[in-house]
């Protein structure tokens, strides 16, 4: 299909449109007028035309990168976007959903009180795991191709296995790391181990 796409046989637009409408998400995205931006550029990277899935940690400009936190939303949206998604635009990729974390994104479930539970695909009983539970949930459901996520802990790594998916976890440094917030500043997790 790449080859397709680079010999302007396809457009982007219709890529996605059709990408929408065979998953039964039938719904605009938030995301979809970038279709029209990308879709007659002359020049085509290599992730031209694919939709991506974001997760929502990651700077969006027009959204709150929240990581969970409901005291996030108090800022101004992000003017712009963030260094790791404008690169993918750059490839041509298109950025079209934010998913679901877990507060401060430091759980193995996905829950926070600004958007709610995401639950297993295959079983509401269940979690996807987290920090990136709500990228393998869409991802398991056949709702997006590719998804943007993060690790530091087995945050791509426990979800993809809970979902059945796999998963790629890059060096570190490979990837560029500007553009996604974390946890609260000063944030710290203190683990006590009790005997009895």
């Amino acid at each position: 299909m790449n080859v397709n796409i680079q010999g302007d046989a396809l457009y982007s637009i219709f890529l996605v449109a059709s990408f929408i409408i065979s998953t039964k998400f039938g719904t605009p995205c938030t995301f979809i007028c970038l279709i029209f931006t990308f879709s007659f550029q002359s020049e085509r990277g290599p992730l031209h035309g694919l939709p991506i899935s974001v997760k929502e940690c990651y700077v969006v400009g027009g959204y709150h990168p929240t990581a969970g936190l409901s005291i996030r939303l108090a800022d101004p949206p992000q003017a712009e976007d963030g260094a790791f998604i404008k690169r993918i635009k750059q490839l041509g990729g298109i950025p079209f959903v934010l998913t679901n974390v877990p507060q401060t994104m430091d759980a193995f479930g996905c829950s926070n009180p600004i958007y709610g539970e995401t639950r297993h695909p295959l079983d509401d009983a269940r979690t996807p795991g987290g920090s990136s539970g709500g990228e393998a949930c869409l991802l398991a459901m056949g709702g997006s191709p590719l998804g943007l996520g993060t690790d530091g802990g087995g945050s791509l790594r426990d979800p993809s296995q809970f979902c059945g998916l796999a998963t790629l976890k890059a060096t570190g440094g490979r990837i560029i790391r500007a553009g996604k917030f974390g946890g609260l500043k000063g944030y710290q997790v203190k683990y006590r181990v009790y005997q009895g």
